[in-house]
């Protein structure tokens, strides 16, 4: 369940322990055969199981039941069908990107039915064998939701199989009760068997489904991978057993976009092809008809398994459509479970396809026999040539994608033997990390196509923990660990680096060179990462291997097996999901949260993320006239007892608002009164604010000395503002790093009169926050922004002509549909069909070094959301991608934008509307405004208790660590009285345990004392890791920190165990 080499550990989101029996079958085979040839052999082993299996279920669903199983005039629509089960498009597209439960569940499916049903129906049955069968088929579990359409089918099978029993009219009790208890142990059985895998997959589902739902990568992927499945849902993709994989695309070897089944698409759309394909459709509902007549007891059930089938896959296109709208939107999980319908229900379909198609052909063949012997034999004849044109390129090498077939280069191997003999409780955090996917593109010497593309495959070689992307939907902390990296990489910022390697416990950095930036038109600069690296403090260079640097992070930390020891870690209320940055631990270090009411110290904004979606912002927000309102979520008690901290806004911003404005001294002087634009901040009794000013007077007397009338301009940083006696006070930001220059010319601009500077660092003091106390009490921390008018982007940026009637653009040409983009009333409307219609407002005029707060009005009437990117044009890459709301009615976004460089300027809005299919897709902006934030400053304030006396967390190194297993640790802690200094000997009761591995609620602490055992208070490290508060410990005293919810495979375990013994020991006796 625990899965510690997963980036900063996680509960497992998939059916892990389900792997176990796949590993068991091929491991005699690992022991012949060369590692490259365990992959064919499962997938192949699959495909061969898979068409014996259909072979015998449809001999066991004979039309006719005074036919027998085995009679040679069952058997010609079996073999046919089986065939067809093997070669048709439904099992292409299961093999051609094969993953090892898909292609089991293809090969299972019809022998676990054909089980299944002798159980239920015959006289004598096969118990022990369908146990054995199941505990094989278990390996199809690891992607959970394949083991519930299976339980789907069976259910469908099961009911109708009870009601039959019960309408029938002799022995009506006997049959029935013999139905239900046999209905009853099958399930019993099956749930048993797979029980080791279930409960796990259950008590994930309970815990921690809601991360996979909200994790970045699944809030983009799961609306579009949906739409792409419905924009597949009609009746002649179904009959032809077509899905979303013909929509894809990838690069081909000269890095061009391509579909990823081009090589079929162009085979399949030929005349003859096409006419094969109809034909195959004949037999199919031929065999429906045929069933629909027949006497066949599970005919019923057959049926609304193909309904249901075919109901899956239609989606919301078909008229019950409502249904699965109604489904996604009502019933917990469905959306993200039956996000990929196709994946899951095209194996039971392609298998009923194969079952009709059979029937069809079995019965064609009857008839001609019967009128004729050696017309008869064309039938099979006709139908194998037939089927090997329709799969010819099956056999001509395109079964699997070809681009799958890679050389791994000798430098992986070569890394994996320097890391077997590395301490394997340390951490490799893998470089680059340009984008939040967690999909990778590699150039490989000798690469087939365009090189390898996959979500990863380092920690199949590796023992120690990967920080990768692939992990991030099973964990909101090792997705945050993401955010912290990408911050710090961007804005090349070495500090803010390596308090993340420290934060994370990074002991390992990999730079992989073979990386391929698929995301950017700006290839990765290799070299100089790697100088960037070394600057770093504390990262050493280790070695190199071919395209391979390893460096090593050195820390000041003690820590044994992912264990270490604190004393007096700082107590913060600094709980948030995601955020570029936490300040707590820049400012601190090592911290703990433990919801105690009294805290040390207070962040109220922890977080300013609006990277995801806009349900997903951990503040509160609110739209004035003059100014923008943050309010804190951090509800606020015993106030009086904190006060308020923060850095200079100088320090902290490279620019402050400031408006200007203006009056003539005497008749030679024009004076400047400046006015700073800063926030006010409430909470409790007390209002917050600083009201710097400044002025200076410009001589006016070359002016006075010209005979003609004086024009005057103002200049400030390449802005020039003409002054009149009516013109309103300007608006502009002042740096904090440089003099600001205000110089007076004429009004050509080109003859300088007179020039002052303001150097806002020598009236710092200035900028000092000072209480005021009010009536009214706040129990929640506000922060009043007022709004500035920058480049008139205070006003709706839409209305900016060089905006307003931008061309209309496809982002997607090869989606060849229609879109279109439409100034209406309320704004501006994007439409698109299978195509998108998209926009992009490129802001030149932003500076890097200052962060933005960005509103946009939207509404999504139909379809899906309207995608929005922050682009940096000069870095080639998006610093935000996100969906705006899903309301229908006007809604407004709020976007905040971190400082992202120094020195570049210029942003790129990007806005996209799309769709699949025969979805019209419609969108309105409504509007943009733009204004300064002061997000460093903002991030800054935190509250500190007065009562309690300043601490830094120290490590202590007197713990004797015993790793029992994945999920299991033994800690002997020694007399702490004799290994820490006198100073510190008041202060043992502050000792925390930590374990470094994402918090989880499963893991627990117990302490065994002289006076029995304890459990431990659990609190969280860093906002990520697991911390245990060991308190006032006396003597020699063991811990033990146990991951309970691993107990529930074990229980599942031994549960199979007994239930085999019992049934092997009933089969002896028998």
């Amino acid at each position: 369940m625990w899965q510690e080499s997963f980036g900063l550990g996680n509960l497992g989101g998939m059916g892990h322990a389900a792997e176990l029996i796949r590993q068991i079958i091929i491991l005699p085979f690992v022991l012949i055969l060369p590692n490259s040839l365990i992959r064919y052999l499962w997938q192949f082993g699959t495909l061969l199981l898979g068409g014996l299996g259909a072979r015998r279920i449809i001999s066991y669903l004979k039309l006719d039941s005074s036919i027998e199983e085995r009679s040679s005039n069952c058997n010609i629509g079996a073999t046919f069908g089986a065939i067809f089960y093997l070669l048709n498009i439904g099992t292409l597209q299961v093999f051609y990107l094969p993953q090892e439960p898909f292609t089991a569940f293809f090969g299972f499916l019809p022998w676990l039915l054909y089980y299944d049903l002798k159980v239920m129906r015959d006289t004598r049955k096969p118990w022990l064998r369908l146990i054995v069968l199941h505990l094989l088929a278990t390996t199809i579990a690891f992607v959970q939701t394949l083991f519930l359409v299976y339980m789907v089918i069976l259910v469908i099978f099961t009911l109708l199989h009870i009601y039959k029993s019960f309408i029938t009219k002799d022995k009506i009790r006997t049959q029935f009760n013999n139905s239900f208890t046999t209905s009853i142990k099958l399930w019993l059985l099956i749930i048993i068997v797979n029980l080791f895998w279930l409960l796990p997959v259950v008590y994930f589902t309970i815990t921690n489904s809601q991360i996979t739902v909200n994790s970045k990568i699944n809030q983009i992927a799961t609306q579009e991978t949906n739409l792409r499945n419905q924009a597949f849902g009609t009746l002649g993709n179904i009959a032809t057993l077509r899905g979303y994989w013909f929509d894809y695309t990838d690069f081909n070897k000269y890095g061009d976009l391509i579909y990823l089944l081009d090589y079929w698409q162009h085979y399949l759309n030929q005349i003859p092809l096409i006419g094969i394909q109809i034909l195959f459709i004949l037999f199919f509902l031929l065999g429906l008809i045929l069933l629909v007549r027949s006497n066949n007891y599970w005919k019923e059930a057959i049926i609304v398994f193909l309904m249901i089938n075919t109901f899956m896959l239609l989606g919301n296109q078909s008229v019950f459509g409502f249904i699965t709208d109604l489904m996604q939107k009502n019933v917990p999980l469905f959306s993200q479970i039956f996000r990929s319908p196709f994946t899951k229900w095209i194996i039971p379909l392609s298998l009923i396809y194969s079952i009709f198609l059979g029937w069809g052909i079995n019965w064609v063949y009857k008839k001609v026999s019967s009128f004729s012997s050696k017309l008869g034999k064309i039938i099979p004849t006709s139908f194998i040539i037939l089927i090997i044109i329709y799969a010819w390129p099956t056999f001509n090498g395109h079964f699997f994608y070809q681009a799958l077939k890679q050389n791994i280069p000798t430098d992986y191997f070569e890394l994996f033997k320097f890391f077997d003999k590395v301490d394997s409780s340390t951490r490799i955090a893998t470089l680059p990390q340009h984008y939040y996917w967690g999909w990778e593109w590699y150039k490989w010497p000798q690469s087939i196509g365009n090189g390898y593309r996959g979500s990863g495959f380092l920690w199949y070689g590796l023992k120690q923990p990967v920080l990768d992307r692939a992990f991030d939907v099973w964990s909101s902390e090792n997705e945050q660990y993401y955010w912290e990296l990408s911050r710090a990489l961007n804005t090349q910022d070495t500090e803010l680096l390596t308090n993340v390697l420290n934060k994370y416990d990074v002991d390992w950095i990999l730079l992989d060179r073979y990386l391929v930036n698929r995301s950017s038109d700006n290839p990765f600069e290799f070299e100089k990462i790697d100088k960037w690296l070394l600057g770093t403090p504390n990262i050493v260079k280790e070695k190199t291997i071919g395209g391979l640097i390893i460096y090593t992070v050195n820390k000041n930390s003690y820590k044994q097996q992912f264990i270490s020891g604190l004393h007096n870690v700082p107590v913060t209320d600094n709980k948030f999901i995601h955020s570029w940055e936490d300040r707590a631990y820049n400012n601190l270090g090592d911290y703990k949260y433990n919801q105690q009411k009294n805290p040390q110290y207070i962040y109220p904004f922890p977080s300013l993320f609006t990277n995801k979606l806009q349900s997903n912002i951990e503040f509160g927000i609110k739209n004035d006239v003059d100014t923008i309102s943050l309010i804190s979520n951090h509800k606020l008690s015993d106030v009086e007892n904190y006060n308020l901290e923060s850095d200079n806004i100088v320090d902290s911003e490279a620019a402050i608002p400031a408006k200007i404005s203006w009056k003539l001294v005497g008749k030679d002087k024009l004076k400047l009164d400046i006015l700073y634009l800063l926030p006010k901040i409430y909470f409790g009794y007390s209002i917050y604010e600083a009201t710097p000013s400044s002025s200076i007077e410009l001589s006016l007397a070359k002016c006075q000395s010209t005979q003609s009338n004086c024009t005057l301009t103002l200049n400030y940083r390449y802005n020039y503002f003409a002054l009149q006696a009516s013109s309103k006070p300007q608006i502009v930001l002042l740096s904090t790093k440089l003099p600001n220059v205000f110089g007076i010319y004429s009004g050509s601009g080109v003859e300088l009169w007179d020039e002052k500077s303001i150097n806002l660092r020598d009236i710092k003091n200035q900028f000092v926050y000072k209480s005021e106390s009010t009536t009214n009490y706040l129990d929640k921390f506000d922060i009043n922004i007022p709004k500035v008018d920058l480049n008139g982007y205070n006003q709706n940026i839409l209305e900016i002509s060089e905006y307003k009637n931008q061309p209309t653009i496809n982002c997607r040409p090869y989606m060849q549909g229609t879109y279109s983009r439409e100034i209406v009333q309320s704004g501006i409307l994007y439409s698109a069909q299978h195509a998108t219609s998209c926009d992009n407002y490129f802001l030149n005029d932003l500076e890097h070094n200052q962060s933005y707060i960005i509103n946009i009005t939207s509404a999504n009437p139909t379809g899906m959301a309207q995608r929005f990117g922050l682009q940096i044009p000069s870095a080639g890459r998006s610093e935000l991608d996100t969906f705006l709301s899903f309301d229908k009615d006007y809604y407004d976004n709020w976007i905040i934008v971190p400082q992202t460089s120094k020195f570049n300027k210029g942003y790129g809005l990007f806005f996209e509307t799309i769709s699949f299919g025969k979805e019209i897709n419609n969108d309105i902006l409504s509007s943009i405004k733009l204004w300064p934030f002061p997000y460093n400053f903002i991030k800054s304030i935190f509250l500190i208790n007065k009562y309690i006396p300043d601490k830094v967390a120290t490590n202590v190194n007197t713990l004797q660590v015993s790793k029992k297993g994945l999920w299991l640790y033994r800690i002997k802690v020694e007399n702490l009285q004799q290994n820490i200094s006198l100073t510190q000997q008041t202060k043992v009761n502050d000792l925390t345990l930590k374990l470094s591995q994402a918090y989880h609620s499963g893991w627990i602490g117990l302490a065994k004392t002289h006076n029995g055992w304890r459990l431990l208070p659990h609190v969280k490290i860093n906002n990520w890791a697991n911390g245990w508060e060991i308190g006032n410990l006396n003597g020699n005293n063991t811990i033990y920190l146990i991951f309970w919810p691993q107990i529930l495979e074990y229980i599942g375990l031994a549960m199979l165990g007994i239930t085999i013994l019992t049934m092997f020991l009933k089969h002896k006796k028998h």
